[in-house]
This record gives structure tokens, sequence and C-alpha cells, in this order.
């Protein structure tokens, strides 16, 4: 599946947190949807602009519901459009379908396939759709629309180069809603436990591994299991593997993603064998359960036993501030940039799109710029904890610091050979990659040069086969 911001909500603190995160929220993971600024002009709204509109959006909730944190009220699409879409726009009549995320990409395929919608939010399918000509650039609309100026709503990294808003030659096709948030994230206290320095603000993969070495075992203070370490070690798309290869420079592939057949791979390589022995070692100083995607059910609480958490959303810290509003939890629980050279890792969007030949083009670029804007933004962050993909954070808790963080990590965003986006990637490489790291924290002898020509070959061996 995609990226998804909605399914890769941050987990929280109970059962009904997360299936609220999971229908509707980027990607991880921790894992926003945008407007602001320049936006103010994209949610004024034209009565005078008529028409149909079909929307079809991945994973989102329609109907009002409870907050199981704040007990407060949910808004749902159906009343959110109808109170702050429709006065705006009387004279366009629109429709919304909801598709779920265990079968969305073909379901929205079929539907752009068959012409039945005009609008799409696809939470991590906008490039794939985009190479498979079933939506259109808008370019077009972007130059006459004066009014609407991106550039001052979304932070640069998004809008200037995120494959779910940009094509490869440089062309918009989607507008920016919400941000995957994927930064690292350490427990103050645990570190001041093991008298061990604070990560600094841009974390090297060095200084991780020596300080997550240093903390595990057990904590000479509470006299518990520590582990210096955590990251998922079966996720779908291992934005730590891509983390890494910003840093070690190991871009796997050159080329381009809409010319598969002349990519040109380049996995076996010495830079590519540092990711892999990078990874091979963080294995030893994380709780065995990691490789099921497990054994961080403490963190964010008072008996986390985890030193550094890698790829978190600070979903779990800042669910349990939430709850209590107990300031003590934010201080200990501190997060920092990603693994890239410049603090950067991978940051999954969510996107609003036009089919590649809608009804009424005026009236569905309302809705796309109406999806896009500050105030659609707000309400996921309200009533979602989505993080919006804005540069104006006035609407956000000046407690807030983990989407702070990962606004400010997205403005390094940029494209990468190996991704969602990537087919190869998703369906072969990465549980390979799984599988290794399996291996790797089973003790197993690991042959990374094999491994690296093996997926090599494998790679070569699909690309002629496109």
């Amino acid at each position: 599946m995609g990226s998804t911001i909605f399914r890769k909500r941050f987990l929280s603190l109970a059962l009904a947190v997360i299936l609220l995160a999971a229908l509707f929220a980027a990607c991880d993971a921790g894992g926003g949807k945008a407007g602001g600024g320049g936006g103010a002009k994209a949610g004024g709204g034209d009565g005078g602009v008529s028409g149909k509109v079909s929307i079809s959006i991945a994973g989102a909730v329609l109907e009002d519901g409870i907050n199981p944190i704040t007990g407060g009220t949910t808004r749902g699409l159906t009343s959110f459009f109808e109170a702050n879409f429709k006065p705006k726009y009387p004279n366009i009549q629109y429709s919304i379908s909801i598709v779920p995320w265990e079968t969305y990409i073909a379901k929205q395929r079929t539907q752009l396939s068959a012409k039945e919608i005009d609008v799409v939010s696809a939470g991590g399918a906008e490039a794939i759709f985009w190479n498979e000509g079933l939506i259109r650039d808008i370019e077009d609309l972007l130059a006459a629309d004066k009014d609407f100026q991106p550039e001052t709503i979304y932070p640069a990294g998004i809008w200037k180069s995120n494959t779910h808003v940009t094509s490869e030659d440089g062309k918009h096709f989607a507008l920016p809603m919400l941000l995957g948030r994927r930064m690292t994230v350490y427990d103050a206290k645990i570190f001041d436990d093991w008298g061990v320095e604070p990560l600094g603000e841009k974390p090297t993969p060095d200084e991780i591994l020596e300080k997550a070495k240093r903390m595990t075992g057990i904590n000479p203070v509470t006299g518990e299991q520590n582990y210096g370490l955590y990251f998922s070690g079966n996720s779908y798309d291992s934005p730590l593997f891509r983390a890494l290869t910003y840093y070690y420079e190991a871009p796997g592939a050159s080329g381009r993603l809409t010319d598969i057949k002349n990519l040109k791979w380049e996995i076996n390589t010495d830079k590519m064998a540092k990711v892999l022995e990078w990874m091979a070692e963080a294995t030893r100083y994380c709780n065995p359960a990691f490789i099921n995607g497990q054994g961080n059910e403490k963190f964010g609480f008072e008996n986390n036993d985890i030193a550094i958490y890698l790829d978190s959303g600070g979903g779990e810290p800042w669910n349990n501030y939430t709850s209590a509003k107990d300031e003590s939890i934010l201080k200990r629980f501190v997060p920092v940039m990603n693994l890239g050279p410049k603090g950067e890792g991978y940051v999954a969007v969510d996107s609003v799109m036009m089919a590649k030949n809608p009804q009424n083009i005026e009236a569905a670029w309302e809705v796309m710029k109406f999806m896009g804007s500050y105030e659609y933004g707000v309400w996921n962050y309200e009533d979602y904890q989505g993080t919006p993909a804005l540069k104006d954070t006035k609407y956000m808790d000046d407690k807030d610091i983990y989407s702070k963080m990962a606004l400010k990590i997205a403005e390094y965003a940029h494209p990468d050979m190996l991704g969602d986006d990537n087919p190869f990637y998703i369906t072969d490489m990465v549980p390979k990659i799984n599988a290794f790291l399996s291996n790797a924290a089973n003790g197993q002898a690991l042959d990374i040069p094999g491994f690296l020509q093996e997926m090599q070959d494998a790679a070569v061996s699909w690309t002629a086969a496109q």
C-alpha cells in the first residue's frame, strides 16, 4: 500500500486511537494536509464557479465521531465540507466516495480509468497514477490562477521536489495535504541514567550507534533492561534504509522512474554495503521484537525502555501529553532530525490530484485548492492529529515539538530512486532487506556482498522484463 500518512498515523494510548488514526490522518509513518499563507486565496471561494465534481479519498472518515483522547467531536468529511466548502461554492455539486486502504490503489485506478472521479486523494499512489497517465498536471491552472501562490503555502522541499507532488521533469500534478512524521526521538531520562550525552540536533549514524551501544543492558539506576535503539524491522517501505542511503550517498539507481527499462541499478556498491553494515549492527541494540514491528509498546510512557527511537512520529509521547497534560513528558522525549546529511529522511506526503479528463476543470480546481488549503489542514490537525504540509504554523499547539520537527525535516526533503514510487524497491528489495534484518538479529552469518549482488541481479532482470 501507499506511503499514506492516514495509515501511518502514530501510535496512541488506546486501540481506538490507533483505528482512528489508521482511517484518517502521512506514511509512518508516524506518520499531513496543506494550505496557509497565500492559501487564504485557495480557500476563499468563488461563488460564481459551478459544475459537478466527484471526489475519491482513500481511508478517510465521512461521519462525525468522538476523539477518545479529548472526548471532543471529530468532524467527518460530510459535515466539514457542508460547513466550510458549500457556503463558499454554492454552485458546485460534489460527491465524496471513500475507498478502503486494503484495495485503494486498484479501486482508484479503476475509478480514474473509467472516468468516474474528478479529484482524488490517494495516500501514496500519487506518482503511480501520474506515471500511468491517469491524472493531469496542473501547470496551466497554476499559471492562470495568479492569486494562488503555492510557494508561500507549502514547505519548499515538498512543493519543489516531492514525488507525490512533482514529476521527474518538474511538472506539478498535485497539491500537498498531510506530512508523514519521521524523526529521531530520544528519552532524555535514559540518557541521564546512563550518563550519556544527549543527541545533537542532527545526529549522525555513527553517533546513534555509539550511544545506543552504551545504553543497551541493565539500566544502572532502575535495574531494568534498556534497549539503546528501536526501529521497525518489518516496515513496508523501510524509511530507515532510505535515510541511510542519503547519508552514505548510495542512491541505488540512476535514471528516471518513468523510463524503467533504462534504469541503471547501483545496488552492489561499497556505499550500499555501508548502509547494510550499519543496519546489521543496529539490530544488536534493539528489543528482539523489533523485527515484527513490536517491542516499542512502552515508548512515551514512564516505564519506557528504549533510548533512541528512529523514524518515530512522536505520536506516543504527544498522545500521552495530550491526555495527561504533563509537560515533563515533552521534556523527556526529545525530537531531533533524521539521519540524512542535512538531517533529512524520507518524508511521506498525501496529496490531492485531478483526473486526466475531469467533468469540469474549473470546479475540480476549486475543490483541489480547498483540500490543499489552510483550513482543511487545520481541520486534520485539530480533529485527527494530522500534520498539515503548511509553512504557516499559527494553528499549531505551541508545545507540539513533534509536528514542528517534522516540518523542519520537510524543508530538506528531496526525491530518491529507492522509494514507494519504485515498484521493484517496494515489492522486491524491501522484503529482502527485512529478511536481512531478521537474519542479523538472529545472529546468522551475513554475506553482504553476496546479498547485494543478488539484489543487483534481480533488479537488472526485473528492468529487462518491463
